[in-house]
């Protein structure tokens, strides 16, 4: 299963696919969607809708193996569905990036809804704070 994974983001990337890819194995889904949005000059959020019965806290911080948060263009989201098929790797769409909060819905609920700026505040100010000090 693993080594489908690798060779499905291996080809993706190679084809042009693939804008941005995050394993989930630190943190979640939560954490690898804040890190994607700090990442580079420019801070972008992301909208994102989940429709699994999986419970709240396992979906967000689940550090299940063989999980990616990939993002692409929209013209290229179909043919990266289709890669993934044939590769038998499961795959869907959860949302998009774009403006500047990272916000998250399960089942018709919100269960984040943070600014970046506050989120990138907190994640560069946590070392610091812990032993009180300013970087």
């Amino acid at each position: 299963r693993e080594k489908r994974h690798q060779e499905f983001c291996l080809e993706a990337i190679e084809a042009g696919l693939v804008r941005s890819a995050h394993d989930l194995s630190e943190g979640g889904l939560a954490v690898a969607l804040a890190e994607c949005a700090f990442h580079g000059r420019k801070q972008i959020g992301c909208s994102i809708t989940l429709e699994d019965s999986i419970r709240p806290d396992t979906l967000l911080f689940g550090e299940t193996q063989s999980r990616i948060l990939m993002t692409c263009r929209k013209k290229d989201l179909d043919t990266l569905r289709e890669l993934a098929r044939r590769k038998e790797v499961p795959a869907r769409s959860i949302g998009e990036t774009g403006g500047t909060e990272i916000s998250v819905e399960h089942r018709g609920r919100k269960l984040l809804g943070l600014s970046v700026k506050k989120a990138f505040r907190a994640w560069k100010d946590a070392l610091p704070d812990l032993f009180k000090v300013r970087i």
